[in-house]
């Protein structure tokens, strides 16, 4: 196949942010890279969108949110259980995932059946949606009291994502991934003029199975003009002059571990050599971001807990609940327990496919 040439790439971008916004948002901001300057389109985007009532509920939370304004992240300490990780896993592996290079190769339940070539294994949206306790995390007070204090206004969840990182894969199917070829090189992510992530580990992770790596400090720092502005190496930032080796930090952990993280600072996740990762992400943004779905996959009840205004990429409001398989009991908030239910079938789920 043809690559693209930069003329074609450039029609594609611009058909793009004419038929989806959320592309044409998207490329915008990429346009501005300074941290100080982000920030301060930022600051006047907050005071334009909805506002939440989450002063009090920071309140609780001030040594999270110092912390996080220090280094660019924080730890959600006694927040989820080991036992609560483990349920969300337990239901993953009852369902398919997919190698997102590969989408011809047939789906596996087992990363350890996963073809030689597939490094990172996804599961499809409806299925991880299918698990209440997803939603409810990304919904707890601790995390949108935090992200919303530090927004200045209410978030968007533009993102939710749960997938393997696996050892033992086929190193040669796998040399242009960029993630392989550059083993060294961090990386930011730019998706939107103010973005936090919530990872939760749900599989135990130490140095064997690829630790998600963070360099403190950077969200905020600009990077030399002679270095690219999305990807650096710990060796770069030295001889710019940033004590790298003080603000590195390989993030290990039991399934449950789980923290805040501005992903404007420089990070990547290690190579794995003897075991794989499963990890959860949430991403809150002002915007909805082009890479979700462009409808939302389940419906919610009016009475539901969720704010329909942070919820509104996935969650639709509906007067009646759409089950699923599963059954959620939305008027427990603090409950993680699941119900099975037969659904009626006018409210199935439609499944997103990527």
């Amino acid at each position: 196949m043809k690559s693209e040439t930069p003329l074609q790439k450039y029609f594609r971008l611009i058909e793009q942010s004419i038929t989806d916004y959320r592309w044409f948002l998207y490329y915008l901001q990429r346009q501005k890279l300074e941290p100080r300057d982000r920030s301060k389109v930022s600051s006047v985007i907050s005071r334009l969108m909805p506002s939440g009532n989450f002063e009090q509920i920071a309140k609780q939370y001030e040594r999270d949110i110092h912390r996080f304004k220090t280094d660019g992240l924080c730890f959600l300490e006694d927040w989820v259980s080991e036992n609560q990780a483990l349920q969300i896993k337990q239901h993953l592996m009852s369902r398919p995932c997919f190698d997102p290079d590969r989408l011809e190769k047939v789906g596996f339940f087992n990363p350890e059946a996963a073809h030689k070539s597939c490094l990172h294994a996804h599961y499809r949206i409806g299925d991880i949606l299918d698990c209440p306790q997803i939603l409810k995390l990304a919904n707890h007070p601790r995390a949108l009291g935090i992200v919303s204090y530090l927004f200045g206004c209410k978030p968007t969840i533009s993102l939710i994502q749960a997938w393997w990182l696996r050892y033992g894969f086929d190193e040669y199917e796998n040399q242009n991934n960029l993630y392989l070829k550059y083993p060294e090189s961090y990386h930011r992510d730019i998706d939107d003029w103010t973005e936090i992530r919530l990872f939760i580990y749900l599989s135990d992770v130490d140095e064997t199975s690829g630790p998600h790596s963070y360099i403190k400090n950077t969200y905020n720092r600009s990077t030399p003009d002679r270095y690219n502005k999305f990807s650096t190496t710990p060796q770069q930032l030295e001889i710019s002059g940033f004590p790298v080796s003080e603000n590195m930090i390989n993030i290990v952990g039991k399934p449950g571990t789980a923290w805040l993280m501005n992903p404007f600072g420089f990070h990547r996740a290690k190579i794995p050599t003897q075991r794989h990762r499963l990890i959860l992400c949430i991403t809150y943004t002002f915007f909805p971001q082009p890479f979700a779905p462009a409808k939302p996959v389940i419906n919610c009840s009016t009475e539901s807990e969720f704010d329909p205004y942070i919820n509104r990429v996935y969650v639709k409001r509906e007067k009646s609940i759409r089950k699923g398989k599963w059954y959620v009991d939305w008027s427990k908030p603090e409950s993680f327990e699941i119900s099975y239910a037969q659904p009626k079938k006018s409210l199935r789920r439609r499944y997103y496919q990527p």
